[in-house]
């Protein structure tokens, strides 16, 4: 818990207990100052420190720690990402700080107005589906990888320009995959799925 949930625990837990003292005392009606204490304890109060955890955690959950050592079955791919040797796309970005910060979170999150939303509900969900068993292995890539994700970055590099001139187009289109060459992002299902397997072992 951080400081200002902590603060605002503290305050809440101060006005419940003047509006205890308040109704200990029976037989008259509630004032307006006692009213205003009743709702700020009871609903003003724990409505901030619940929006300031929620915030707090969904911040941490963008981190690459996060999703990494959370739930077993991403550590295959959270060691290829800090694997010197790892030739995988998501290595070379996470080593070579592309992407300076949240990695994980600013490849899968997609850069719509409410993209960051959706992202942040689908980790949401995640996490519940682990945590209730219900998810397999190998993992699979839901849905498609929108070229949108990589262009956000790449889409005005010179180098990519360069590279991908006859291309640009059609990337840009959505009409070809940047997956088409670039294939191996993570390990392949088949071994992240036998390097859990083995770590449970």
């Amino acid at each position: 818990m951080d400081n200002s949930s902590l603060v605002f625990v503290l305050a809440a837990a101060a006005l419940i207990f003047l509006i205890g003292q308040v109704f200990a005392q029976r037989g008259r009606k509630l004032i307006l100052s006692e009213v205003w204490m009743l709702l700020l304890g009871v609903v003003a109060f724990p409505s901030l420190v619940l929006y300031a955890g929620f915030n707090a955690a969904m911040e941490k959950s963008k981190t690459v720690e996060f999703c990494g050592t959370s739930c077993h079955v991403m550590h295959p791919y959270y060691e290829d990402l800090t694997n010197p040797d790892s030739t995988n796309l998501a290595a070379i970005h996470f080593q070579n700080r592309y992407i300076r910060t949240n990695q994980c979170y600013q490849c899968h999150s997609s850069y719509t107005m409410f993209g960051p939303m959706q992202a942040k509900i689908a980790g949401v969900l995640h996490v519940l589906n682990y945590y209730s068993g219900n998810w397999e292995e190998p993992l699979k890539l839901r849905g498609e990888y929108k070229n949108a994700n990589c262009l956000h970055c790449h889409g005005d590099a010179k180098n990519y320009l360069d590279l991908h001139e006859d291309y640009v187009e059609e990337l840009a289109s959505g009409d070809s995959s940047c997956l088409e060459c670039h294939s191996d992002i993570h390990p392949r299902p088949q071994s992240a799925h036998a390097i859990s397997q083995e770590k449970r072992g």
